[in-house]
């Protein structure tokens, strides 16, 4: 997991200022699958939650993927610089009609899965 003052460098972690200690970030990845025809919705909600995320305080890292070969399921991958900045990005009025915008186009709950650092 990247910690304050890092960055990813080819995969690898590289220290941007040796001056501030490092902060222990917060990752998690998000499962989302449409239901059928609903794809196109759920994409147009996922661009418009990724766009207004990536500006909140916090944010490092906030990216949507296709899963392959699934048409209808998504990734959402998020960095944030602590875990405070990713509670309050849960409690934003934008997550919040998020939610409530794609709940009837899943085919079955968000699955959410915070993630810890290995190496």
């Amino acid at each position: 997991m990247l910690r304050k003052g890092e960055a990813l460098n080819g995969g690898h972690k590289k220290k941007l200022d040796g001056t501030s200690p490092p902060t222990t970030l917060k990752a998690s990845l998000s499962l989302f699958e449409a239901k059928d025809g609903f794809e196109l919705i759920l994409v147009e909600e996922l661009t418009k939650l990724v766009r207004r995320s990536r500006l909140e305080a916090g944010c490092l890292l906030f990216d949507l993927y296709r899963i392959s070969g699934k048409h209808s399921a998504f990734a959402l991958f998020e960095v944030w610089e602590m875990g405070e900045a990713m509670e309050a990005h849960l409690c934003n009025l934008h997550t919040t009609r998020f939610k409530v915008a794609t709940e009837p186009h899943l085919a079955q709950p968000i699955q959410v899965f915070e993630l810890e650092e290995m190496l």
